[in-house]
């Protein structure tokens, strides 16, 4: 099998079975915040377009690119489509002109026509992804991979159930907005981020260690962050020297392989786009692009030639970002949201609060206790995000049915909130439609019972853990009497079962007498 390296979480995977192309992701996403990197614009696009099968793990614009997709992708290619709790997926990808499906289901080998054996996870919480996430594993007869890309299995029994894995690709860096855009100061905002980079390095090593594979290939991540606003979110520190940063959260794979030798894994391999990957069975060879050292060790010079080389598309796209008056957006999102507050009183309860969204263009209170939109007149609200101008407006005048997968992950925004992390505010964000909202509604009004128990420091507690059910076995560890689930960093007070982490959630813990 060989596999190019395009970049992020970008492959194409070529054997005596066929052609497989995943995530391919080329053009700037998030309202123009984020940029592959190392840059792949150098990839023969033409050599990439005719894939006979066709695999999007979800619906991230990092992953999911759709302009690429439209423009390059042959629409003969066969979609393997995850088994996702909605349509989603499939009918942005029919938009874009794709016809031929292959529906798979959640852990179930499949045979392709070519002959490669299959395996798709599917992860269908409101919290995986834009509702929905998913991991694929490839057999062409002599040599199996996996593509975790940036998704977290909670089953890893199913995932070693396909065999031993030749090569495993996964993300270990962060990709989100927390703590970096929240107004605590400085002392606070460096702690949660050094606890943040240490719990994705520690969660993505254990996946490491129980996948077992002959091979990792650290991918999926860091972006690089090309506008001037946000460029110095990216981590410019130098892993080969004592100038390491704990506090960035979007460290690069140099990061990585570091962290997996300190912790005895020396089977991990630097990668970039276009790096080409030979694989048949116990062999492996690879062959990097020349200039891959640039990226890296000299990150600080090559992200400023980059910068400058986007900057015009950057302020090109910001042109285009539609202006609206206070009263237009106040009518857009009093006819669009209070709708689905009314059709949601699980989501409703789960944040009962208001919610703050703030532009200079006006500020507007989204009241979860009587289901309702006003403007701000001042009413106490527990949560409260502060938009750059244009974000909320772009929002609102393109209907965006999910504001994370755009706003928020874009970091052109600030944040404060009184009190602990509250999944339901963001799951309400990713829900911005009828068919999204009932699909949330669903899933918390499904009762998730403790079900097995497993005994950890004296305690019986359930297996599995409240929060997004990930094996306890696999992800828990304790210190100091608090379970700390390492799939996504959620904590637990193994004497009452409260959880420290948010207020929505309670571990079954009881002494063993």
């Amino acid at each position: 099998m060989q596999i190019t390296y395009i970049g992020h979480a970008g492959l194409y995977l070529e054997s005596e079975c066929g052609s497989i192309l995943c995530d391919p992701w080329f053009n700037p996403a998030y309202l123009a915040s984020w940029f592959p990197y190392p840059s792949n614009k150098n990839i023969d696009i033409e050599s990439i377009s005719r894939p006979d099968y066709l695999y999007i793990s979800h619906l991230h614009f990092d992953h999911f690119d759709p302009v690429f997709l439209k423009k390059y992708v042959s629409k003969k290619s066969r979609v393997l489509l995850p088994e996702f709790g909605t349509s989603h997926m499939r009918d942005a990808l029919s938009d874009l002109g794709f016809e031929f499906f292959i529906e798979t289901r959640n852990g179930e080998d499949m045979i392709l026509d070519g002959g490669y054996r299959i395996m798709v996870n599917s992860l269908s919480s409101p919290t995986d992804g834009p509702l929905g996430d998913s991991v694929l594993a490839v057999d062409d007869g002599i040599s199996k991979i996996l593509n975790q890309n940036d998704a977290r299995p909670p089953n890893l029994t199913l995932l070693n159930s396909f065999g031993v894995y030749d090569a495993h690709f996964l993300q270990f860096s962060g990709a989100i907005w927390f703590p970096m855009v929240y107004r605590y100061d400085q002392k606070l905002k460096d702690r949660l981020a050094r606890a943040k980079r240490k719990n994705q390095l520690e969660r993505a090593c254990q996946y490491v260690k129980a996948i077992g594979a002959k091979n990792v290939f650290p991918s999926a991540g860091p972006p690089c962050f090309l506008d001037e606003s946000l460029f110095e979110l990216n981590d410019f520190s130098d892993p080969s020297s004592e100038q390491v940063s704990e506090i960035n959260i979007f460290c690069d794979a140099r990061v990585f392989i570091r962290y997996l030798v300190d912790n005895g894994i020396e089977t991990s391999h630097l990668i970039g786009p276009n790096s080409k990957i030979q694989i048949s069975g116990g062999s492996l060879a690879i062959e990097n692009p020349e200039d891959l050292g640039d990226a890296y060790e000299k990150k600080r010079e090559y992200l400023e030639s980059c910068r400058e080389e986007v900057a015009l598309q950057i302020e090109a796209e910001k042109k285009l970002w539609p202006k609206l008056k206070r009263e237009e957006m106040f009518q857009i999102m009093k006819e669009w949201f209070e709708p689905l507050l009314k059709s949601a009183p699980l989501t409703c309860r789960g944040i009962n609060g208001r919610i703050l969204l703030s532009s200079s263009n006006g500020e507007f209170v989204l009241d979860f206790l009587t289901q309702s939109v006003e403007c701000f007149q001042g009413q106490i609200c527990r949560y409260r995000f502060y938009f750059q101008d244009g974000v909320m407006e772009y929002c609102l005048a393109n209907k965006v049915e999910d504001w994370v997968n755009m706003a928020f992950l874009s970091c052109r925004f600030e944040a404060e909130r009184d009190g602990p992390y509250n999944e339901y505010v963001y799951s309400f964000f990713k829900s911005l439609s009828e068919s999204r909202m009932e699909f949330v509604e669903n899933y918390y009004g499904s009762d998730t019972p403790v079900g097995e128990t497993i005994e950890c420091e004296g305690y019986k507690i359930q297996r599995y853990c409240p929060h997004l059910r990930a094996d306890l076995t696999e992800f828990g560890y304790v210190e100091d009497g608090v379970l700390t689930c390492r799939l996504h960093g959620w904590r637990f007070d193994l004497d009452s079962g409260k959880c420290l982490t948010s207020q929505d959630r309670k571990l079954f813990s009881e002494p063993i007498e």
